[in-house]
């Protein structure tokens, strides 16, 4: 195995180079293209994992919140005034609201998910189905029903008052 820094050559299973002291013992590992994931990606993966929505954590969330205000609702009732208890509110709306959005957005994604199962998958582009010829279609006038006709002459015309002659 050759160094990636100084390109000397090494022992297959050497971890450092020889000549430059480099870190060679993940070489072999790039050249499968097999690298382990590294603590960064790991966490990462925890935080993707954590941001998704959750219903569970969404109903703790929930309860936990109600508690909160339980809780605040004995105090104020074994004192019988709130005094820096007032502050309690502040994570138990909190806990109350994450939780109902927690919920909201899992059983939407869920719906989503179920409704995409159900609908037939779109086509690609290479695959249109092969639509009716051209000329069969007859396209509609552009003015059609935009014209007004010239009043017909057989037909009498509103507020106009025809003339006889009485000669004959």
């Amino acid at each position: 195995m050759y160094c990636p820094k100084c390109a000397s050559q090494n022992v297959e299973d050497a971890k450092f180079c020889r000549s430059c002291g480099a870190n060679v013992s993940l070489v072999p590992q790039a050249l499968t293209g097999r690298l382990p994931i590294d603590r960064a990606g790991r966490f990462e993966e925890a935080i993707r994992r954590r941001r998704r929505p959750n219903l569970a954590r969404g109903i703790t969330r929930v309860s936990l919140g109600f508690a909160l205000l339980l809780v605040i609702a004995g105090i104020f009732f074994t004192k019988g005034t709130i005094g820096a208890e007032i502050w309690l509110f502040i994570p138990a709306f909190a806990l109350i609201g994450k939780g109902v959005a927690d919920i909201v957005n899992a059983l939407s994604l869920e719906r989503a998910a179920r409704q995409s199962s159900l609908t037939p998958p779109v086509q690609n582009t290479g695959e249109l189905q092969p639509s009716e010829p051209y000329n069969t279609l007859e396209p509609g006038s552009v003015t059609e029903g935009t014209t007004r006709h010239l009043e017909d002459a057989t037909m009498p015309s509103r507020g106009r008052v025809e003339k006889r002659s009485d000669r004959a």
